[in-house]
């Protein structure tokens, strides 16, 4: 078993070019381009989808890899997961590879999950990797993915730009990603593959967030919480919820009255924000004085409560503008800020010790 610690961006076009030129500012002990086709797998009943696991192999270079991936925490687009990982003779999954991690308990024999395996989606992508070595003696792996997921006949485009964590802290892999010249049309994704591919597949279906019910449920979680530290990591994590849902949900035709009700939502998210300063504010003096391994500094936090009030504005200022089409292109624009990916790069350094 290893743990994978990574960064995920979801990106266009324009920023994937523009990143794979940025890299070159960087030392690059490797460059690989390769191109992966994987094909996902589960039970009749959807065992592993249910667990919140993904089960893949990867056919790479006449090589195959079977992949398991459990579940782990997510907090914005950083993953912290554990991963298994055994070698295969062809492209079939035979589970038994597996027997050999002590650590892995499933609640079923692999032996019974094995005999009712199916293909449940691919998702086929040239990967461009550049290993990163920072002056600290930190690696990151930097991989661009482009390529489509394909369930039953239908697809969707994969635009993705990883950054793993090789060797150092999770301060080293936050702090390069925060440096990089972050352009509007991305933003942090805490959706994996597996997961938009279980989508797609009409699977796991988006489920609806009823965002006034779960306001007023935060609203009295954050009055109960024992610290302004854990006040906050509530608060990020509905927030990433509310993104997910939203960033999703504009890919579709949206009525005047949905679309009302997001501008709604995020404004009451960001109007707390700029309201409860202080809250940053507390979770930066806990900080202090604390051996953490990530952590912000008071300029850092200056600057988020800046962006704060400067985002709030851009919501009541498109709250105002006339057209559903135009609204929709907007608030799409807004989740996906350059600028939105670094004041969610402060919060995860703030909520990450929460």
């Amino acid at each position: 078993m290893s743990a994978e610690i990574e960064l995920k961006l979801l990106v266009n076009p324009a920023f994937a070019a523009f990143l794979s030129k940025e890299m070159a500012s960087f030392k690059v002990l490797s460059h690989t381009q390769q191109v992966l086709g994987n094909c996902y797998y589960d039970t009749t009943d959807y065992f592993f989808s249910s667990q919140r696991m993904g089960l893949r192999v990867r056919t790479l270079n006449d090589q195959f890899i079977l992949t398991l991936k459990t579940d782990g925490t997510t907090i914005g687009g950083l993953h912290m997961r554990p991963e298994y990982n055994c070698a295969l003779d062809d492209a079939s999954p035979r589970l038994n590879g597996l027997n050999q991690f002590a650590d892995l308990q499933l609640s079923r024999p692999l032996e019974q999950l094995q005999q009712h395996l199916k293909p449940i989606f691919s998702t086929d992508f040239l990967r461009q990797a550049w290993e990163i070595e920072l002056g600290n003696g930190a690696n990151i792996e930097v991989a661009l993915d482009q390529g489509e997921i394909e369930a039953q006949e239908r697809f969707e485009p994969i635009y993705e730009a990883e950054f793993e964590l090789k060797h150092g802290s999770l301060d080293d892999l936050l702090t390069f990603v925060e440096s990089l010249s972050l352009s509007d049309g991305i933003r942090l994704g805490s959706v994996s593959k597996a997961k938009r591919g279980y989508r797609l597949a009409g699977i796991v279906p988006l489920q609806a967030f009823e965002w006034q019910h779960q306001w007023q449920q935060l609203l009295s979680d954050l009055s109960q919480a024992a610290t302004a530290s854990a006040a906050l990591s509530r608060l990020f994590a509905y927030e990433q919820s509310l993104t997910e849902y939203y960033a999703e949900l504009l890919t579709m035709p949206l009525s005047a009255a949905q679309l009302d009700s997001a501008l709604q939502a995020f404004m009451t998210l960001y109007r707390y924000y700029a309201q409860h300063q202080s809250l940053l504010w507390q979770v930066y003096q806990q900080q202090v004085g604390q051996r953490l391994k990530v952590r912000l500094d008071q300029d850092s936090i200056e600057e988020l409560i800046e962006l704060n009030q400067r985002f709030l504005a851009k919501l009541t200022e498109l709250s105002q503008l006339s057209g559903d089409e135009n609204r929709t292109l907007r608030l799409h624009e807004f989740l996906h800020r350059g600028n939105g990916v670094k004041r969610q790069i402060y919060l995860i350094k703030l909520t990450l010790n929460g």
